[in-house]
């Protein structure tokens, strides 16, 4: 158990391939893809075209901006994009 769970991991480009083709194929406006313990994840637009995840990172990151959690503390956020 847990070997290889990572395995098919949708941040990698060959593992989304098939993905692509159906989003394109069904008309879908977005897919996201998950590996199997749902810590990684691949985004495909409309196109069929991956998104890159550190523009993912990024929207996400801005729409946490100026949101208040925990009383009167804001959110804060940091990340390194890097490549996978």
């Amino acid at each position: 158990m847990g070997q290889r769970i990572s395995a098919g991991c949708p941040a990698k480009p060959s593992a989304t391939r098939e993905l692509q083709a159906i989003v394109v194929k069904e008309g879908a406006d977005i897919h996201v893809a998950f590996d199997g313990d749902a810590d990684r994840c691949g985004f495909v637009d409309e196109k069929g075209e991956r998104i890159p995840q550190d523009l993912v990172t990024a929207l996400i990151a801005e729409s946490f901006s100026g949101q208040r959690a925990w009383g009167n503390n804001s959110i804060q956020l940091a990340f390194k994009p890097r490549c996978v």
